[in-house]
């Protein structure tokens, strides 16, 4: 198999790994919005209570995966066409890419949406940390630092295509595999330190809170123990659970594209085309795992406490969760939220 012949039926891989990964997120992401705008009974939520940044990310990651869909189709046609050709019928005449306007597209395509989510988890985290910039100030530095290397990079391969629209770009496509490079690390990077500021916030505020709360916080969904017992699993572990599958849903799949794009291997277009469509399920199902089927549950405290119990009502996203186990840990102790 030439490598012209081997171009194309990778980018034939893409386009079915994207169109099939698209199926599956757009149920996700109808899901997702019923979760976000509609509580369990299927009743309007308010506008008080509905999580608008969380709506507006979820409706602009709908935007790429359909995108990328596109891109992948009118790649598949071009090299048709060029097989069809009566005169240079040759798959040679695929662009490389970095003097493809699709390929770049698909660059673009991918980056931004790679911005987003990783702008909404550094957003959840900080509203988790009850929004202290502190905390979230390395996750913030890494995610102008990817935006800045995103530029870079879009820069060259547009300088690449359209020979002086960029004067100062001309020299740098020698180090345009580093800036990849560096990109995909510093994002996988900021995934791991924000996964797991969230995920050790929320096990935190579930310790102390089941220090003032009964037995009736607890979910339905038992634990079973390696010595046979079995124990119940609060709201806010099954939170954490969320997290960390949905997060290792989609750094697994970053690290095999990034793993494919280190060897210079084709499989590389597939599996940045599966890239982004498993972002954006992955960023649903935090949404829709952590929607409640009973939005009255409520969580009892102590006697000792003049607050006794507190509504978790709405709660389709895992900052919401801490968020209110915070204030109310904050009203048990007699400060101020």
């Amino acid at each position: 198999m030439t490598e012209d012949s081997g171009i194309v039926i990778v980018q034939l891989l893409a386009l079915f790994l994207s169109s099939f990964f698209w199926g599956i997120y757009l149920i996700t992401f109808v899901q997702s919005i019923r979760c976000l705008l509609w509580d369990s009974k299927g009743i309007r939520k308010s506008a008080s209570t509905i999580s608008w940044p969380m709506l507006v990310v979820a409706v602009l990651l709908a935007l790429f995966p359909a995108f990328d869909v596109a891109l992948g189709l009118t790649q598949n046609i071009e090299a048709i066409k060029s097989f069809a050709s009566p005169i240079n019928g040759s798959a040679s005449q695929l662009p490389s890419a970095l003097t493809n306007w699709t390929i770049m597209l698909k660059t673009c395509n991918g980056v931004v949406g790679t911005l987003i989510s990783d702008g909404a988890w550094v957003y959840r985290c900080w509203v988790v940390y009850n929004r202290r910039w502190l905390i979230i100030a390395l996750p913030m530095f890494l995610w102008l630092s990817y935006l800045s290397l995103s530029i870079y990079v879009i820069c060259v391969e547009v300088q690449s295509v359209h020979g002086n629209l960029f004067p100062l770009f001309r020299a740098s496509a020698l180090q345009f595999d580093p800036m990849i490079i560096s990109g995909f690390s510093v994002s996988l990077f900021n995934n791991f330190l924000t996964h797991g500021l969230i995920v050790h916030r929320i096990r935190q505020v579930d310790k102390e809170t089941s220090l003032y709360t009964t037995g009736s916080h607890y979910t339905r969904d038992p634990i079973h123990t390696f010595s046979g017992q079995t124990r119940k699993r609060t709201r806010l572990q099954n939170v954490i659970l969320v997290i960390i599958e949905s997060g290792l849903l989609y750094t697994t799949t970053a690290l095999i594209s990034f793993s494919t794009f280190l060897a210079d291997s084709l499989s590389f277009y597939a599996t940045s085309s599966m890239e982004i469509q498993v972002l954006s399920i992955a960023f649903n199902l935090v949404i829709i795992r952590n929607a409640r089927p009973n939005d009255d549950v409520q969580l009892s405290t102590g006697g000792y406490h003049p607050n006794p119990t507190f509504p978790l009502r709405n709660l389709a996203t895992a900052e919401d969760a801490a968020e209110v186990s915070s204030k109310n840990e904050a009203r048990w102790s007699g400060e101020k939220p």
